[in-house]
């Protein structure tokens, strides 16, 4: 399982395991990166969310060179000062915990972004 995955091949630490014949479960909430994963990476499982230890809301912040994500305060000062202010976006998103995600897996339409 990786978090913030970004990218399947870009940018991407986990690719050489999935090289080696590795598969697994792959999250980010950024769902611009779906489609690469879920055509590019067919025996892994993309998830497009937040993980937690319980479900809440958090201001999820996304950056225009699409590389740059977060939900922690502190990173998301520091990686704005990078980019004008229409270049950032910021928005609620809610979390979800690995229990929910595992009782949820096998219905396709849940795991969607």
């Amino acid at each position: 399982m990786d978090a913030g995955v970004n990218h399947p091949t870009h940018n991407n630490k986990i690719c050489a395991f999935h090289e080696r014949g590795w598969s697994g479960l792959a999250i980010d909430r950024a769902a611009m990166f779906a489609a690469p994963w879920r055509g590019l990476r067919l025996r892994d499982t993309f998830v497009c969310s937040l993980i937690s230890d319980r479900r809440k809301t958090l201001s999820f912040a996304q950056y225009a060179d699409h590389t740059l994500s977060t939900v922690d305060a502190e990173a998301a000062v520091r990686y704005a000062t990078r980019f004008t202010a229409d270049e950032v976006s910021v928005e609620p998103r809610e979390t979800e915990t690995l229990d929910a995600l595992r009782r949820a897996r096998q219905s396709v339409s849940a795991l969607s972004c």
